[in-house]
C-alpha cells in the first residue's frame, strides 16, 4: 500500500486532491488508516492544504462529511494536527477559518 500512496503523491496537487476527494467516502469506509495517511500528506504542505480547502468548498455534502470524519480521526493523533487541518475542517463545513 505504501507504493500506492507514493504513486498518488506523485501527481500534481490539483489532480491528486480531485481524485482522493472523489473516493473519500469509500476510502474512509474501507481503509480509514490509509485515508488518514493520504490526508496527512496533503495537510503537511501549505500549497496543497490551500488547494484541498479550495476543492472542498466545491465538494458535495457526502464528500465533505467523509473528509470531516477523516480529519477528526487525524486530529485524535495529537494537537499538532489541529492547526494543519483547521482550514480543511472549515471548508468541509462551509465555514471560513479563523
Amino acid at each position: 500500500m505504501y507504493s500506492i500512496m507514493h504513486l498518488i503523491e506523485s501527481f500534481p496537487d490539483e489532480i491528486r486532491i480531485e481524485e482522493v476527494l472523489s473516493k473519500a467516502q469509500s476510502f474512509r469506509r474501507s481503509a480509514l488508516r490509509w485515508a488518514e495517511v493520504a490526508f496527512i500528506g496533503m495537510v503537511n504542505s501549505e500549497p496543497t492544504r490551500q488547494e484541498l480547502a479550495r476543492q472542498l468548498r466545491l465538494a458535495d455534502a457526502t464528500t465533505k462529511a467523509a473528509v470531516r470524519e477523516i480529519v477528526n480521526e487525524i486530529n485524535k493523533r495529537g494537537p499538532e494536527f489541529s492547526r494543519k487541518t483547521a482550514q480543511n475542517r472549515a471548508a468541509a463545513t462551509g465555514l471560513t477559518p479563523i
